[in-house]
C-alpha cells in the first residue's frame, strides 16, 4: 500500500488557494500530487508565528474534507504502522542538530514582545527565558529537551536524524532537563500544574502530557523505535485525555514550514488506535 494511495484526494476545493511560490512546483505532476497538504494552507507569509496567532483558516476544512481513504483499510499492525510511517516521513527535510536547536529557539517557540524582547516558554517548569536575537541561550540556563531520550534514539539506525527532529524537541530549563534525563514518562500522582519525579518515572504537568504522548508516538513510528509497554499505556491515556489544542496545531504548522513533514497523531489523533503496539 503506497503513500500515493493514502494521499488520494477526497476533498472539495479549498476556498483559499495556495498562492505562495513553492520549489516543489517544478516537480512532475505525479510528485506534486503528493504535496497536497500545501493546498490546504493559506499563504504562509500571511500566517503570523506569534503565540497569539489564529490557526490558518483552512485548518478545519482540511480536517473535515481531506480523507486518507486507505488508512481505514489496514487491519494488521504491520500495515498500519507502515502507512503511518510513510505519512510521517513524507517530504521530511532534516537538518543538523545545531541548526535544529537554533530553529527551535529562534523560529518555532520564540515569542516576541511589544517591547522588542524575545523569549521562549520552557516545557515542564513553564518558565520563560529570554533568548538572544541569534543562536541559542546559554546551556546553563536553557537547553533542548529530547522528548524521546537520546539513549533510546541510539537504538535506531537513524540516530542523527532523530536527534535533530524538531517534532520532539522542546526548550526546557537546564536543571529540569538534567532531572528528567532518560526517565520514562509515568503518572506520579502530581497536582497537574507541576512536573514530578517518582520511582516509576517523570510526570510532566497536565498541559504538556498530550504533547509528550503524540511526540513519542511520532518518533516511535518514524524511526522504528519501541516504547516499553508500561510507558505506552500511560502515553495512550494522556493522548486520549489531553487532546490536541490550537497551540499544538499551530506549532505543528511552524514545524511543517521548517521541516516539511507532519505528525499524523496531531493531524488525526484517532490514528493512535491504528497501532496496537508502539
Amino acid at each position: 500500500m503506497t503513500i500515493a494511495k493514502i494521499m488520494r484526494l477526497g476533498f472539495k476545493k479549498a476556498t483559499t488557494p495556495f498562492t505562495q511560490t513553492s520549489p516543489w512546483l517544478s516537480y512532475p505532476p505525479c510528485l506534486r500530487s503528493l504535496l497536497v497538504l500545501s493546498m490546504f494552507l493559506p499563504s504562509l507569509s500571511s500566517v503570523s508565528l506569534a503565540k497569539s496567532s489564529p490557526l490558518p483558516k483552512d485548518y478545519q476544512q482540511y480536517q473535515s474534507e481531506y480523507q486518507f481513504e486507505d488508512i481505514k483499510s489496514c487491519h494488521s499492525y504491520g500495515d498500519c504502522r507502515s502507512i503511518l510511517q510513510e505519512y510521517a516521513r513524507l517530504n521530511a527535510r532534516f537538518m543538523s542538530y545545531d541548526r535544529a536547536r537554533e530553529a527551535m529557539f529562534q523560529e518555532v517557540d520564540v515569542i516576541e514582545t511589544s517591547q522588542g524582547s524575545r523569549m521562549v516558554r520552557t516545557v515542564y517548569s513553564l518558565k520563560t527565558v529570554v533568548v538572544p536575537h541569534q543562536g541559542v541561550p546559554k546551556h546553563t540556563l536553557a537547553n533542548t529537551e529530547h522528548t524521546f531520550p537520546q539513549s533510546g534514539l541510539k537504538r535506531g539506525s537513524r540516530y542523527w536524524e532523530s536527534k535533530a527532529d524538531l517534532m520532539h524537541l522542546f526548550p526546557t530549563m537546564s536543571t529540569v532537563n538534567s532531572t528528567r534525563g532518560s526517565l520514562p514518562f509515568a503518572d506520579c500522582g502530581g497536582d497537574g500544574d507541576n512536573w514530578r519525579v517518582c520511582s516509576r518515572g517523570f510526570e510532566p504537568p497536565d498541559s504538556h502530557k498530550g504533547v509528550v504522548a503524540r511526540a513519542m508516538f511520532y518518533i516511535s513510528i518514524t524511526y522504528d523505535l519501541k516504547i516499553d509497554y508500561s510507558q505506552e499505556q500511560t502515553l495512550r491515556h494522556w493522548s486520549k485525555n489531553f487532546v490536541v489544542d490550537d497551540e499544538e496545531r499551530l506549532r505543528a504548522h511552524r514545524l511543517f514550514q521548517i521541516q516539511g513533514n507532519r505528525n499524523p497523531f496531531i493531524d488525526h489523533p484517532e490514528w493512535v488506535n491504528l497501532v496496537s503496539d508502539f
